[in-house]
């Protein structure tokens, strides 16, 4: 027989024994405090203000996978944005369709953050025709005018993978998103999930993840960018990670310290959260098209628009995320010379213009944290 005293002791031995392993753990995937702080970013900017500030926004915006694929140059009243190649997506981004967009995003923070310094800047696309890679020259003068409306959602901004509420949006933010129309050449589509358009679209969204489930260098391309612990995040600054991943605290938390998932059961687990999260509690879906997707400055201008709605949806409590899916898909099958999918953007688009953004909008469930970002001089020249 055990008496008290002794359970007592061997109890406590037990949960300290799990305490101190616990603790080995998050050392060792780096959930304890670290001294590079890969979130630094989105605190109020410390770059002494000027063009670096402005950069400091610039580099808050959408991306791709995180993969933050631009490179910025400094002058004296100028910031020219360069695509880096070197952090392309290969297989997931064959065309650099994503690349452009994620670009154009950053331009759109670099115009807001510029008002936010008392600037005003007029961007202009690809403006050397030798150089491919310099996307935008955004040339800076003083301004009297007040800071845009979207400053104060600059570094509020996150995508939200996590489960939306059932309410719908109300039509005066979807007139407020519309609003966001800049240019001629692009167009944005918004409609609700449990229309014939949108079930359409969550049909097209659902066959093309499992599509793409099936294509091992798809996937490869996809899992060599996820960072699955902090240590990770901090070592790397880019991609995506659990914290991003719309997981609860509790499932967030469990998922890092314990054993990495397989290929398989990860894939499996993006199907699920696909069909189960991100297209059940969507309230409504959204396009945004081009009249001409080989023409990169195009490319570059739906890339602000997604800017500028993302940003006046943090204004009226709506989240959003990229669902690309369908789009990737069609990147890929072009890439490998197949039969492309199911033409289905004839659905999705008005007459005249071909989709090349799409993705899901709703009332959050769960707050979306903010995503890793590289430090100012390592993309800074």
């Amino acid at each position: 027989m055990i008496n008290r005293r002794r359970f007592i002791q061997v109890i406590s031995g037990a949960c300290a024994g799990a305490a101190v392993a616990g603790l080995g753990r998050a050392a060792q995937v780096g959930l304890l405090p670290r001294s590079s702080d890969p979130l630094e970013a989105w605190s109020e900017p410390r770059a002494g203000g000027g063009l670096r500030a402005i950069v400091a926004a610039g580099v808050l915006a959408a991306n791709p996978h995180d993969s933050q694929p631009w490179k910025f140059r400094l002058g004296e009243s100028s910031i020219d944005v360069h695509l880096d190649l070197g952090r392309a997506l290969g297989p997931v981004d064959p065309f650099l369709r994503q690349m452009h967009i994620g670009i154009g995003c950053a331009l759109e923070n670099l115009v807001v953050g510029a008002t936010e310094q008392g600037l005003s800047g007029s961007p202009a696309l690809f403006p050397n025709p030798m150089d491919a890679t310099l996307a935008a020259r955004l040339v800076l003068s003083s301004s009297d005018g007040p800071p845009s409306a979207h400053v104060a959602t600059l570094r509020r901004r996150h995508t939200n993978r996590g489960p939306y509420g059932p309410a719908r949006i109300s039509v005066g933010a979807e007139e407020a998103f519309r609003r966001q129309l800049r240019d001629t050449n692009t167009h944005l589509a918004v409609f609700d999930s449990s229309s014939a358009l949108g079930r359409a679209f969550s049909e097209a969204i659902d066959t093309s993840t499992h599509a793409l489930i099936e294509d091992e260098l798809f996937m490869r391309a996809t899992d060599g960018w996820f960072r699955w612990t902090p240590r990770e995040v901090a070592a790397r600054r880019d991609g995506p990670a659990l914290d991003c991943a719309g997981l609860s605290p509790m499932i967030r938390v469990a998922a890092q310290l314990g054993p990495r998932q397989s290929d398989e059961s990860f894939r499996r687990a993006w199907l699920a959260s696909t069909r189960e999260v991100h297209l059940a509690t969507a309230a409504a879906f959204g396009v945004i098209s081009v009249r001409d997707p080989a023409r990169p400055a195009q490319l570059v201008e739906a890339g602000r628009l997604w800017q500028r709605v993302h940003l006046e949806a943090i204004r009226h409590g709506v989240a959003m995320q990229p669902l690309d899916q369908w789009l990737e898909l069609v990147d890929r099958t072009r890439e490998r010379g197949l039969a492309p999918p199911i033409a289905t953007s004839v659905a999705f688009a008005s007459r005249g213009y071909t989709p090349v953004l799409m993705f899901r909008a709703g009332l959050p469930l769960r707050e979306a944290l903010p995503s890793a970002r590289r430090a100012l001089d390592d993309v800074v020249s």
